[in-house]
């Protein structure tokens, strides 16, 4: 019986002169000799593999932390009338009056880091609530660690812009920020956000800082009636936006 190796036979038994006795030991040794280097190349092989999947996983990753902020609701119902009339009052007073619907109305006042501060809010008013209001924590991964770093730094910055913008709009009510160097900021952030959807690969996250742009640029100039107002909208928009992004 043979096990052979390539085109070289590996004996196994047999009688034969001395002479053949000698070139059959070195048979045999140059036929071990073969199946180990095979054997270590596929080891190296497979080793290899593995070391680039584990690298791939440690720097081609692009964890996002969860994050949860707190949103006075100051009407929850089915009649559009009443919430168009809720919405109206609270953009007069300064509040967001950001609306959504799905099933139900829900009228909004601002959007808060601290709950405590919600709650308070809330209870100056009758039938208004505090709901949690954010994102969860997601990865995404890359094919490339600068693609990776990229967006790693386009998202710390986004959620940046949702702190200054819910902290800005409490700040300037209570007069402790000017309303011109909020704004400033904010066009700053409409730009920078808008430079980030020009250049992100995917489509999904591009479309995202587009609708951030839009939306951080859409408040209102700081000598403007109703800027507080804007200003508490986009804030929340962006945290709703944030809320419904999913990266294929």
């Amino acid at each position: 019986m043979q096990d052979f190796y390539g085109d070289t036979p590996f004996i196994i038994d047999g009688k034969t002169s001395s002479h053949g006795k000698k070139n059959k030991t070195t048979i045999r040794e140059k036929g071990v000799s073969g199946a180990f280097l095979a054997k270590l190349v596929v080891i190296f092989l497979v080793v290899a593999v593995v070391a680039g999947f584990v690298v791939f996983k440690k720097f081609f990753n692009v964890d996002i932390p969860a994050k949860t902020y707190y949103a006075v609701c100051f009407y929850s119902g089915q009649s559009k009338t009443q919430a168009e009339s809720v919405c109206a009052d609270l953009v007069a007073s300064g509040g967001s009056g950001y609306t959504i619907s799905g099933g139900e109305y829900k009228v909004y006042g601002g959007v808060y880091a601290d709950k405590s501060e919600a709650e308070s809010v809330a209870a100056k008013q009758e039938g208004a609530f505090v709901e949690n209001i954010g994102w969860e924590k997601m990865r995404i991964t890359f094919s490339s660690p600068s693609e990776a770093k990229q967006v790693g730094e386009a998202m710390d910055y986004f959620s940046e812009v949702c702190d200054a913008l819910v902290r800005s709009s409490l700040n300037v009510d209570n007069q402790e920020e000017s309303a011109a160097a909020v704004y400033a900021y904010v066009l700053s952030a409409a730009t920078r956000l808008e430079s980030y959807a020009d250049v992100l690969r995917s489509k999904e996250l591009s479309d995202f800082f587009n609708k951030a742009a839009y939306s951080v640029g859409n408040v209102a100039p700081d000598e403007a009636q109703n800027f507080i107002s804007t200003l508490r909208y986009a804030a929340q928009d962006l945290i709703v936006l944030r809320q419904n992004l999913a990266v294929g």
